[in-house]
């Protein structure tokens, strides 16, 4: 093998190790906006379920909990009065 032959293939060496560090890069790049999309869809679906949660509360507050202790003041009244 000569020199230039030899100069050849190390040149093609280095750009064959460099195209494979780009390509390795381009994965990882598409393996972070993956990554990161589904954090994103996880943090969308936490805050709804958390609006969905407080929606719950002040309906089982307000169509359960005050009229049923409303009741129970109007029987305590009706049953303490002389």
């Amino acid at each position: 093998m000569t020199d230039d032959a030899l100069g050849r293939e190390i040149r093609q060496m280095r750009q064959d190790i460099r195209d494979d560090f780009a390509h390795a890069r381009e994965v990882a790049d598409l393996k972070h906006a993956t990554l990161e999309a589904r954090v994103n869809a996880l943090e969308q679906a936490a805050a709804a379920e958390a609006a969905e949660r407080r929606t719950t509360r002040r309906w089982l507050i307000g169509a359960v909990i005050v009229p049923s202790v409303m009741m129970l003041v109007t029987v305590i009244l009706a049953v303490w009065r002389p």
